[in-house]
C-alpha cells in the first residue's frame, strides 16, 4: 500500500513546474539504490520534488512509499517513533522502535520519504544508515537545508527556478516571440498559473510581462515567494504587489495550508537562522550588505575582523554553503557565491539590530572602490575582457557602493573616484542612462577640487555625449580639461578634448564664435604622426587650446581662422594639435590608451569631411597598436570606423570583413549599440556587393537590436548616412514592398539565428 497521509493535495499541483533534470537525478540515484538528500533554501520547492519524485518512482516499489514529516519531530530519542507512528507502525513490547521499524521494512520494496531533516539530520543519518543495511531494498528521499552526512548519500542541490533577464524587466515592448519566449520560463509559468488560480481571467500579456518578469526575478525564483506573491493577486493589482515586495517579508506574509516552517516566509527563513551557530548567523548577517554575487577574496575584505577572523572565513563560509544559505557556483575561472535575495534581506535585518549596516556597507564602498580602481588601471591590455566580465558579475555590488551615502569629504572624494572609475560600465555596456545620473549626483554634491573630479566631470561629458546631449558633453569636457591641466594630468586633458571635439565634430555645429582653419588636416605636420612636434610648430601641452578662456576647440586666445564651414575638419585639426603637443611633451605615448582613442576619432573625423585616404593609414596604425596590446573594445571600434571608410573607397568586400570582425568583439562585450553600427555597414557592403535581400534582413535585425540599445549618441555617427543610403540602395533593387517584406523577415529572427546570419558570406544575389 502506497501512504502519502495528508499529502494528495500536493502531489495534484507539483506538476505545474516541471523540474524534469532534477527528477531525473533521483530517479538514476535510486536505481542506483543510494539514497537522496535534496537540499536548498527554505522555500525552493524540496518537498515538491520529493513528492513529485515519489509519484513518478512508486509503480517500481510494490510494498508501499510514505511520506514523513520530520520536522513534527522535535527531539533525536523520538525520530524512530516519530517514524513508526507516520507509517502506520505498531508498537512492540520488548523492542526498541528502531528495531520495530526495521523488522517492518526489512523484507520490503519500499520508498521512504523523510522531509524536513535538518535540525535531527546526525540522527536521521544514523536511522537511514541502519535500515539500508537491514532493509537492502527500501530506498531513501530525504529533505533538508544540509546533506545529512551517510555514506552514500546523494545530495542534490534544489536551486530556484530559472528567471528572466534583466533586459526582459526593462523592455518596453514585447513582441509575440518575446512573450512565447518569457512565457516558458519555469518562475513566469509558476506565476501565471497561480495568479490565474487567485485572480480568474489573470493571464500574461505584453502589457504587464515587463511587470511579472521584474517580480519573478526580486523574488529570486523561490517558488514559495512566487506563490505567495501570486495569491495576493485576489487583493491588489499587480504592480501594488509588484510596489510592496521593498518589504517582501511584509507582502508575502499570508499563511497557506501545508507544512509549519512555511507557514510565512519570514518564518521558513528563520528556520534556517535557528540552525545557525553565533558565527555563522553573524557571517549571514555580514553578507547581506553583497548584492548579486562575491567571491572569497571580497568576503574576507568586508567582513572579516576580531570578531570573525580572517582565518575562519572560508570554513564558515562553507558550512552556509552547506546549509543552504548561500549558492555556489563557477564563474569564469574563479568561484562566487550568491546569498538570495529574501535570504539577503532577513540577514539585513539582523545586520542592523546588530548595528553594524553603516560600517559594513561603508567597508563594502571601500573595497570595490579598490576593485575599480585596479580595473580602470589595467584597462588597456590583454586581460581587458576577463576584466569586463568581473564588472559585470559585479555589477549590483558597484550599485550598491555607489548608493553607500557618506558625508565626509574622504567620503565625497571616493564617490567621485568610484563614479568614473566605472567608465566601462557606462560607456562600453551601454549604461549610459544610470552612469549619467551617478555622475550628475557626486558632482552636485560640493565634492572638493582635485584629480578626482577632473575625471568625474571628463567621464560625465563622455556619457553626455553617449546620450546625444553634445552642449552638456562640450561644456563639460572643456571644464574637465582645464581641471586636468590644473593637475597637470595631460592624458586626461586630451580625453577630455577628444569627447568634445567628436561631439562638435559629428554633430556639425560649432558653440560660439568658432572660426575653422586654413590648413587641412593633411598640410603641414601631419595628423597623428607621432613626430613629436605640434601642428604648426611649438604650441606645447598647454599650448594645445589650453589657455585659460578658450573655447572647446581652443579657437580663443590664438590666431583667428578663416572660416571655412567644415565643423569636422576644424575638429580633426585641434585634436590633432592636442595629441602632437602631448607627444612631444612626453606626457603619454603614442600606444597608450587616450592617444589611441584620438587617434580613432581622428580617423572618424577625416572620414566625415571626405579626407579617406588619410582616414584609412590612421585607422590602420590605430588597429595595429591596439593589436599590440591586445585591446578588444577599441580595436572594435577602430574597426568599425575604417568599415565606414572602406565602404566610401568603394571597398565593400574589406568592409564586410572589418565589420564582420567587430561585430564579433561587439556581441561579447553586449554593446548593443556597437552591434547594431556594425550590422548597419554589413548592410550597407551587401548591397554594393550585389544583395539586396542581406542588407533588408540586416536592417531588420539591426531594428531589433536597437530597441535593446541605450546610447543613443553613436546614431549620429552611422545610422544617418550609411542606413539611409543603403536603404535607398536596396529598396531601388527589391521594390518597397520586397524590401519591408525582407526587413521584417530579419527584425523577428531569434538571437542565435540573427547572429548567425549577420557572421555568414555576402553571396550575390541572383
Amino acid at each position: 500500500m502506497t501512504v502519502f497521509q495528508d499529502d494528495r493535495s500536493m502531489l495534484v499541483r507539483v506538476g505545474l513546474v516541471d523540474r524534469e533534470r532534477e527528477l531525473a537525478t533521483v530517479r538514476e540515484q535510486i536505481g542506483h539504490g543510494r539514497p537522496v538528500t535534496l537540499t536548498g533554501v527554505g522555500g525552493v520547492g524540496k518537498t515538491r520534488l520529493a513528492l513529485r519524485a515519489a509519484q513518478e518512482l512508486r509503480a517500481a516499489f510494490p510494498d508501499g512509499a510514505w511520506f514523513v514529516r520530520i520536522d513534527e519531530i522535535r527531539h533525536p530519542a523520538l525520530l524512530a517513533h516519530g517514524v513508526t507512528a507516520a507509517m502506520g507502525v505498531v508498537d512492540q513490547p520488548g523492542r526498541s522502535q528502531a528495531e520495530v521499524l526495521l523488522g517492518f521494512l526489512a523484507a520490503r520494496r519500499a520508498l521512504v520519504v523523510l522531509d524536513g531533516c535538518e535540525h535531527l539530520r546526525e540522527a536521521v543519518g544514523d536511522l537511514v544508515g541502519m535500515l539500508r543495511e537491514g532493509a537492502p531494498d527500501v530506498r531513501f528521499i530525504a529533505t533538508a537545508r544540509q546533506a545529512l552526512a551517510m555514506p552514500g548519500e546523494y545530495r542534490l542541490v534544489v536551486r530556484p527556478l530559472p528567471v528572466p533577464a534583466e533586459a526582459d524587466c526593462e523592455r518596453l515592448t514585447f513582441h509575440p516571440a518575446d512573450l512565447r519566449r518569457l512565457s516558458r520560463i519555469e518562475s513566469v509559468r509558476l506565476f501565471a498559473v497561480r495568479a490565474a488560480e487567485a485572480a480568474p481571467g489573470f493571464a500574461l500579456t505584453a502589457r504587464n510581462a515587463a511587470q511579472v518578469a521584474r517580480l519573478c526575478r526580486r523574488l529570486d525564483g523561490i517558488p514559495f515567494a512566487i506563490e505567495l506573491a501570486a495569491v495576493r493577486m485576489r487583493e491588489m493589482p499587480l504592480d501594488e504587489v509588484l510596489g510592496r515586495l521593498h518589504d517582501r517579508f511584509a507582502v508575502l506574509g499570508a499563511a497557506r495550508p501545508g507544512l509549519p516552517r512555511h507557514q510565512t516566509l519570514r518564518t521558513a527563513i528563520g528556520w534556517s537562522h535557528e540552525l545557525c551557530t553565533p558565527a555563522e548567523r553573524l557571517l549571514w548577517a555580514r553578507l547581506s550588505v553583497f548584492e548579486d554575487g562575491f567571491d572569497g577574496d571580497a568576503v574576507g575584505a568586508v567582513c572579516a575582523d576580531d570578531r570573525l577572523p580572517a582565518g575562519d572565513v572560508p570554513a564558515l563560509l562553507a558550512r552556509l554553503v552547506d546549509k543552504s544559505i548561500l549558492y555556489l557556483g563557477d564563474h569564469d575561472d574563479g568561484t562566487r557565491y550568491r546569498l538570495l535575495g529574501t535570504v539577503r534581506e532577513y540577514g539585513l535585518g539582523w545586520l542592523r539590530l546588530l548595528g553594524e549596516e553603516r560600517r559594513m556597507r561603508r567597508r563594502h564602498r571601500d573595497h570595490y572602490l579598490e576593485v575599480a580602481r585596479r580595473v580602470d588601471r589595467d584597462w588597456f591590455g590583454a586581460h581587458q575582457f576577463v576584466l569586463y566580465r568581473e564588472l559585470l558579475a559585479d555589477l549590483g555590488n558597484y550599485r550598491a557602493a555607489l548608493a553607500y551615502d557618506g558625508a565626509g569629504e574622504a567620503d565625497r572624494r571616493a564617490a567621485l573616484d568610484l563614479a568614473a572609475a566605472l567608465w566601462p560600465l557606462w560607456i562600453v555596456r551601454g549604461l549610459t542612462r544610470e552612469g549619467r545620473y551617478h555622475l550628475e549626483r557626486v558632482l552636485a554634491d560640493d565634492p572638493p577640487p582635485g584629480p578626482e573630479r577632473a575625471r568625474a566631470r571628463c567621464h560625465l561629458a563622455w556619457v553626455a555625449f553617449a546620450r546625444a546631449d553634445v552642449e552638456t558633453a562640450c561644456a563639460t569636457a572643456e571644464a574637465a580639461r582645464r581641471e586636468a591641466l590644473d593637475h597637470d594630468d595631460q592624458l586626461l586633458a586630451l580625453r577630455a578634448r577628444m569627447i568634445a571635439c567628436v561631439a562638435l565634430g559629428t554633430s556639425g555645429t560649432l558653440p560660439g564664435e568658432a572660426h575653422a582653419s586654413e590648413t587641412s588636416p593633411g598640410g603641414s605636420g601631419g595628423i597623428g604622426t607621432f613626430s613629436g612636434e605640434a601642428v604648426g610648430g611649438g604650441t606645447g601641452a598647454r599650448g594645445a587650446g589650453g589657455q585659460e578662456g578658450s573655447d572647446a576647440l581652443g579657437n580663443r586666445g590664438r590666431e583667428p581662422r578663416p572660416a571655412s564651414g567644415d565643423v569636422a575638419r576644424e575638429a580633426a585639426l585641434v585634436l590633432t594639435e592636442t595629441l602632437d603637443a602631448i607627444l612631444a611633451s612626453r606626457a603619454g605615448r603614442p600606444d597608450d590608451l587616450d592617444p589611441l582613442l584620438a587617434l580613432g576619432v581622428i580617423g572618424l573625423l577625416l572620414d566625415r569631411c571626405g579626407e579617406l585616404d588619410q582616414a584609412a593609414d590612421l585607422l590602420v596604425r590605430a588597429v595595429e597598436l591596439c593589436a599590440g596590446h591586445g585591446d578588444l573594445w577599441w580595436w572594435s571600434h577602430l574597426d568599425w570606423i575604417l568599415a565606414r571608410v572602406e565602404l566610401r573607397r568603394n571597398r565593400p568586400a574589406e568592409a564586410s570583413g572589418r565589420a564582420r570582425t567587430a561585430l564579433a568583439i561587439k556581441l561579447e562585450f553586449q554593446d548593443a549599440m556597437g552591434a547594431a553600427l556594425q550590422l548597419e555597414v554589413l548592410a550597407a557592403a551587401a548591397v554594393a556587393l550585389g544583395g539586396p535581400v542581406r542588407a533588408a534582413r540586416l536592417h531588420g535585425v539591426a531594428a531589433s537590436v536597437l530597441r535593446t540599445a541605450t546610447t543613443p549618441g553613436l546614431s549620429l555617427l552611422a545610422l544617418g548616412d550609411v542606413h539611409a543610403e543603403a536603404e535607398r540602395a536596396a529598396r531601388e533593387r527589391l521594390g518597397d514592398a520586397s524590401y519591408e517584406r525582407e526587413r521584417d523577415a530579419g527584425a523577428v529572427l531569434d538571437e542565435e539565428t540573427a547572429i548567425a546570419y549577420a557572421l555568414g558570406p555576402d553571396d550575390r544575389e541572383s
